[in-house]
């Protein structure tokens, strides 16, 4: 949980006029009375510690943050099983259990495929435009006989990645393609929307990352505690009270699984309440 106020920043702009006018800075609706995405954006700040609105996270912890689903990342190595990845992700997909975002590899000077820099550190591949260092939301899946594709969303660009060519297919398969997507044929390869094939799509990328519905876990429960504080003993400056090397004082928990028959998923998250910013 974060605690925030009802405060939110403004600065001066003009308008057609030339007239100065206030602006809400931050993130808003097209209505122009409604401040909670702003206050969202103020909670997820103060959540990451950021007084620059430049946040380091993922958009697993993001979007667990914002709405409590599980997250899960999973590497892409050479020792990853696809099938067995296409298939858990498409069939949760399917059954509205799971949010996907893919994240691009990070540049690599050595690597065999060619890469432009369209920005200061900002880094595209020259033939597919996928950006590196990047996350990619997942719209769609779609599984057809020939070809497995994805529809993605860049969160933040216009640019769209081109992994999927119309030509490289029959006209049945392409109409095949078009109906399984369901989307409106005008916004494909606009306003950052693309179609990518998925084996194609994996050569780019180093991680899958799922957020699970709370409700395919049948069984919960939630442990609340607070660091112990030995009245006299805290001192701000020993190592000892910093929590990102020591966990002494923090709240230990002890997990004890009954005998059992059939195999099952455990996940642990644990949280903070942030008070001072």
């Amino acid at each position: 949980m974060v605690d925030i106020d009802d405060h939110v920043l403004f600065f001066e702009n003009y308008d057609d006029d030339d007239e100065v006018m206030e602006q809400l800075l931050g993130i808003q609706t097209k209505n122009p009375r409604e401040f909670w995405p702003a206050l969202l954006e103020k909670a997820i700040c103060k959540l990451y510690s950021s007084k620059t609105m430049v946040i380091h996270s993922n958009p697993s912890m993001m979007v667990f943050h914002i709405t409590g689903w599980m997250p899960e990342i999973i590497e892409i190595t050479e020792d990853t099983n696809i099938e067995y990845l296409w298939q858990r992700i498409i069939q949760n997909y399917n059954d509205d259990n799971i949010l996907i975002n893919l994240e691009t590899k990070e540049y690599d000077p050595t690597s065999d495929f060619g890469v432009n820099e369209y920005k200061l550190g900002k880094f595209r591949h020259q033939n597919t435009n996928i950006e590196l260092n990047y996350y990619y939301n997942v719209i769609k899946l779609v599984d057809l006989e020939k070809v497995r594709l994805l529809l993605m969303k860049n969160p933040v660009g216009s640019n769209h990645a081109r992994t999927y060519d119309p030509l490289e297919f029959d006209e049945y398969t392409n109409k095949k393609i078009l109906d399984a997507l369901d989307w409106p044929e005008d916004e494909l390869n606009s306003n950052g929307i693309s179609i990518a094939i998925w084996d194609d799509i994996l050569k780019y990328c180093s991680a899958v990352h799922l957020n699970w519905s709370p409700s395919v876990y049948h069984y919960h429960t939630s442990v609340h505690s607070k660091r112990l504080v030995p009245e006299g003993m805290y001192d701000p400056a020993s190592v000892l009270w910093n929590h990102e090397y020591c966990i002494e004082n923090m709240p230990q928990v002890v997990l004890k699984i009954p005998p059992h028959e059939e195999d099952f998923e455990v996940r642990i998250v644990f949280e903070r309440h942030i008070t001072s910013f």
